[in-house]
């Protein structure tokens, strides 16, 4: 029997606990969005202001760019359609199966100026990776000072790391940029730089007030912070720009693996014992658990390889675990919500907090009510999505079952309800 949730039941995310989709993301499609973050200090995107399906038109301004010579004729704009396909931007499809013939993707992040075309145009892919990273480099930026100061000093230092030989106005409506045409830099960023000089800057709306909320696990978003602060300051002198990006990237890729890792393990531990596990505590000393073991020795079947192996397994089986632990949190806060008690008592609890007092009111009457309310939305939904008679009477069956059941309360029901239908 197929059970049918109803809409506001189909989605697993909360915020509070993970504001990032736990989903697939590309990390060199959102460094252009994280980019856009960093220098316009924190605002939106204003509205599109390029046609990401017009590459004819961008190519032929590139090619009639005062620092390009030799592809104004037909034969040269095809030559340096093929270096810019292959070195400056990402083409993808438009629509489902890319029937609606292709699109600018993104600018690949050779500068920092890589936000300027608005590009891509919707951010749902980024899975907000780059509102936590921006939060994460805030707080570890923040020594002292106002927010606006300190927004302004990332931005200085981001600048100056991804984007030498670049003039960026931090005090206009689009924070427009392009190349100080003095400055040596490497032939694909400066092919970057002139294509990005045919397109119109992107306006910057308003602050963005969507930033993560504070992390769940306060000493590993420090270090992701922290780790992607210093690495730039230490590197940016060293390393050219297309290699010092290519290390900021494998690095976030690193820290939100580790990082989901160990937020699975402390939310399944939060949820089992209602204790604030040690890697939710902002006064943790040593080690944050999980530890991570990475075989490189390439030995099949040693002692190291089994090392790695009982890692990936331990992960796996967290992972399990970890859905219904969320589920279960984001439903009590869920309920919690509209009830005004319980609400006032949540009110100002900073996220490890707030996660731990959600444990406590998981027997609340109020919470148990709404509890059986969506199980009693869940069987109308399923049994209206049901025709026949049979089948109605199967369902109908199981879910009377389900209501005298005394060893679950409905809370513990309705997640395992929810987490079966969507696994």
């Amino acid at each position: 029997m197929n059970v049918v949730l109803p809409k506001h039941l189909r989605t697993a995310r909360f915020d509070r606990l993970f504001a990032v989709e736990m989903n697939d993301f590309d990390v060199e499609r959102l460094l252009p969005a994280l980019f856009h973050l960093v220098v316009t200090q924190g605002r939106e995107r204003g509205p599109r202001a390029n046609d990401p399906k017009k590459l004819n038109e961008y190519i032929t301004a590139l090619a009639e760019h005062e620092r390009l010579e030799g592809f104004d004729k037909d034969s040269g704009k095809r030559l340096l359609e093929r270096w810019v396909r292959s070195s400056v931007i990402r083409m993808g499809g438009v629509g489902r199966g890319g029937k609606g013939g292709e699109q600018i993707e993104y600018v690949q992040p050779l500068t920092v100026l890589a936000y300027k075309p608005g590009f891509p145009a919707e951010s749902s892919r980024q899975r907000n990776v780059h509102r936590f990273v921006y939060r994460a480099l805030l707080n570890s930026f923040r020594t002292s000072g106002d927010l606006p100061s300190l927004r302004a000093a990332l931005a200085q230092e981001f600048i100056r790391a991804f984007g030498p030989g670049t003039v960026i106005d931090t005090q206009g409506a689009k924070f427009d940029g392009t190349y100080d045409g003095e400055t040596e830099l490497d032939i694909h960023t400066l092919l970057g730089l002139c294509f990005l000089d045919g397109f119109t800057a992107t306006s910057a709306g308003k602050v963005d007030r969507s930033e993560a909320p504070d992390p769940a696990l306060p000493r590993s978003a420090a270090e992701i912070g922290e780790d992607l602060l210093l690495y730039p300051l230490a590197y940016r002198d060293r390393l050219p720009p297309y290699a010092l990006t290519r290390g900021f990237m494998a690095l976030i890729t690193l820290h939100m693996f580790v990082y989901t890792v160990r937020l699975m393990a402390a939310t399944t531990d939060l949820a089992r014992t209602g204790e604030l596990p040690a890697a939710m505590r902002h006064d943790l000393n040593g080690n944050v658990e999980p530890q991570l073991y990475v075989d490189f020795t390439r030995h099949r079947g040693g002692v190291s390889d089994g090392l790695a192996r009982a890692c990936v397994e331990r992960d796996m089986e967290e992972l399990r675990a970890y859905y219904g632990s969320a589920l279960l949190l984001q439903t009590i806060a869920r309920h919690a919500e509209f009830q005004p008690t319980l609400a006032a008592h949540l009110k100002g609890l900073d996220t490890p907090a707030y996660l731990q007092t959600l444990t406590t009111i998981r027997s609340e009457p109020d919470i148990e009510a709404g509890a059986r309310n969506d199980l009693l939305q869940i069987q109308a939904e399923t049994l209206a999505a049901y025709q026949g008679e049979a089948e109605r009477e199967q369902a109908s069956a199981f879910f009377q079952e389900l209501a005298t059941d005394a060893s679950r309360t409905a809370l513990e029901k309705v997640v395992q309800l929810i987490a079966s239908v969507q696994e």
